[in-house]
């Protein structure tokens, strides 16, 4: 009769010690999986948002030299001015540093304040935005994606306002500092496009030149015309406002432009000619001028450049989202705006 034989290894018996130490090294094992998802979405994300916003902020911090012009804004300003552009027809360097509409003026004005800092104060600002960022209030919890050290916004005008709000904080953390729980939905993306092989994980979607701006290549008129009526409704459905967080943040811009002699021009976004040309879309941004020229009639050191240059749709990717034959001519535009006032003065 045949008899099976018995197995001669045997499970260690397990003690506290031994579950105790598999635990911790599940523990490590997990923070060193956490801090390498923080370095990789810092770098490789596929949310445009946030990779624009650690982008722009590692180029301030790695400026180690001033410039003539800080270039500020959102999205349609990261891709619709050219730095390069000033040097040759201003011979005067400039950085562009323009990020994304949902932190509004409040970045403008916390880059500001860190480029003084560390090279004092430039003697150029232009700020850059789309029409529709004036009534969006500040979300604390996208700070989070800031790369500094944190609480670095009690550093900066109303930082620590912000974050005494309930649960700001908490949000913030997670955000920043746990994105295997914060960001599963970028990571499943990026794994599935990666698996599909959609998408290299290890080279950026995105490119910036050096001085920051994004060259965008591909017009996408189909999303021009589509989102022209999502901002039309928009624009018919909603009155002008502008949030606590965006004005209070453009007051103190304003108090650093007298302070120190900073000269600032706020310009509106380019715009499809067929959304600039439609009637709910011109009485909304009626507001918006009024309330540019409002700021501008503050300071000596403030001018609102009130023209606003449109671009067909052939020569965009978004309703205020340009490609780069559009960012020459709009550059050279926003120039020959800032001679005219300069001829006045």
């Amino acid at each position: 009769m045949l008899r099976l034989k018995q197995p001669q290894e045997s499970l260690p018996p397990s003690t506290w010690r031994h579950v105790w130490i598999e635990l911790l090294g599940s523990l490590v094992m997990l923070l060193i999986l956490n801090l390498v998802t923080i370095w990789y979405l810092g770098n490789l994300t596929t949310n445009f948002g946030y990779w624009t916003i650690h982008q722009k902020w590692y180029l301030l911090e790695d400026l180690d030299a001033p410039v003539d012009w800080l270039i500020l804004g959102d999205s349609s300003c990261n891709q619709g001015v050219m730095p390069v552009i000033f040097m040759a027809e201003l011979g005067e360097t400039a950085v562009n540093l323009c990020t994304i509409g949902n932190l509004g003026t409040v970045d403008d004005l916390w880059m500001l304040e860190e480029y003084i800092d560390r090279h004092g104060p430039p003697q150029h600002v232009l700020i850059v935005h789309v029409y529709d960022i004036w009534h969006r209030p500040l979300d604390p919890v996208i700070i989070g994606q800031v790369p500094r050290f944190w609480g670095f916004w009690n550093q900066h005008t109303f930082g620590a306002d912000f974050f005494s709000i309930p649960g700001v904080k908490e949000e913030t953390f997670l955000e920043r500092y746990v994105p295997l729980y914060s960001q599963t939905r970028t990571l499943t993306n990026i794994l599935r496009t990666t698996l599909m092989l959609q998408h290299n994980p290890f080279k950026p979607a995105w490119h910036l030149e050096p001085d920051g701006f994004l060259v965008a290549t591909e017009p996408i008129v189909d999303t021009v015309i589509n989102g022209t009526q999502d901002h039309i409704r928009f624009s018919s459905e909603n009155s002008f406002s502008v949030s606590s967080s965006n004005d209070q943040a453009m007051q103190e811009i304003i108090e650093l432009a007298d302070q120190y002699g900073i000269d600032i021009y706020l310009v509106n976004a380019p715009v499809y000619q067929g959304l600039y040309d439609d009637p709910a879309y011109q009485s909304y941004l009626s507001g918006v001028q009024n309330k540019l020229a409002e700021y501008a009639s503050d300071s000596p050191f403030v001018y609102h450049i009130e023209a606003v240059r449109t671009f067909p749709a052939e020569l965009m990717q978004t309703p205020d989202h340009l490609i780069l034959p559009g960012a020459e001519a709009y550059t050279h535009w926003v120039i020959e705006q800032i001679n005219l006032l300069r001829g006045q003065e």
